[in-house]
């Protein structure tokens, strides 16, 4: 896994733009024509966007379906944020608090570059030349605040849990049981996932795992419906690292993602803090751990679970 890993991390780690994108699906591709699993590509248009998702697999007959975000997030400017895999109201108001200090730097960066070249057209050329200098860099900022930072280093969210679904291609057995989806426009928000429910792909009688932040962290946890406890339990018996597991009724299910989807479920690594569960260092430099050993056992869980699935 070690090789996906620094491809998908890191050639190929930044997810952003439609360019990056185009690139990754084709890699993908690639990969999965090479270990033999057939793929399509799933576009969803609107009037003001369009997404690029990618199955791999007969998604139809398929008994397992696993699910990840491709897309790679802006970095954020707050130090320290903090993600919450199972609290999007909070994710909600960290962006929000992110958009305003984005639209005050903004504000400032456009200001200094009006007064800064309104002040050099009544200077000699000896104080213009700083001028332009500081009128550059003023533009620099309004430009990267406008179009977003993006974040280089991403292997928390999401290339590692990439990594380890291209990794299982290598499992010829697992092609009539197991089918992958790399989505669009999820590793922030749910868009993306809500346009692959509508599209209607996955047999309602498969069971369905969204694979969110894996590279690192404390504490694994699942999280699924009350009435998904059984499947949930499958797969904790065939991981060897413990497993926090974190069921729901079903009337609060439907704000997360892994409700979208036949026998959803969310497998994520953070840390349980007070009531919370949480996860560090996304959307920043940070994001460059990996514990390979877990992200291993993982692989070989999912791996039997598939395989023993019925």
């Amino acid at each position: 896994m070690k090789d996906l890993l620094f491809r998908f991390g890191i050639t190929v780690g930044r997810r952003y733009t439609k360019k990056q994108k185009a690139w990754f699906l084709e890699e993908v591709a690639l990969e999965a024509d090479k270990q033999g699993w057939k793929t399509e590509l799933l576009t969803h248009k609107t009037k003001i966007s369009k997404s690029f998702h990618l199955a791999v697999g007969d998604l139809k007959n398929a008994q397992w379906v696993l699910i990840a975000a491709y897309d790679t997030p802006t970095k954020l400017i707050l130090p320290n944020s903090i993600y919450y895999p199972f609290k999007a109201e909070k994710n909600l108001k960290t962006d929000s608090t992110n958009l305003l200090m984005q639209v005050f730097i903004s504000f400032f960066a456009f200001t200094a570059l009006y007064f800064l070249l309104k002040y050099a057209a009544t200077q000699v050329l000896t104080i213009q030349i700083p001028i332009w200098i500081g009128s550059f860099i003023a533009f620099l900022i309004l430009f990267k605040m406008l179009s977003g930072f993006t974040n280089r280093l991403n292997q928390n969210r999401n290339s590692a849990s990439v990594a380890m679904m291209l990794d299982l291609l290598k499992e010829p057995s697992l092609k009539h049981k197991m089918a992958l989806l790399f989505a669009d426009k999820s590793v922030i928000g749910i868009e993306g996932y809500k346009e692959l429910r509508d599209m209607d792909l996955i047999s309602p009688y498969a069971r369905t795992i969204i694979l969110d932040c894996l590279a690192y962290g404390e504490t694994l946890a699942l999280a699924c419906a009350e009435k998904d406890k059984a499947n949930a339990d499958l797969v904790i018996k065939n991981i060897k690292t413990d497993i926090y597991l974190k069921t729901y009724p079903e009337e609060s299910i439907f704000n997360f993602a892994f409700s979208m989807f036949p026998s959803g479920m969310s497998l994520v690594s953070g840390e349980r803090s007070d009531k919370d569960f949480i996860v560090r260092n996304t959307r920043s430099k940070k994001d460059y751990k990996v514990n390979q050993e877990r992200l291993t056992d993982i692989r070989n869980g999912l791996l039997n679970t598939i395989k023993g699935g019925k």
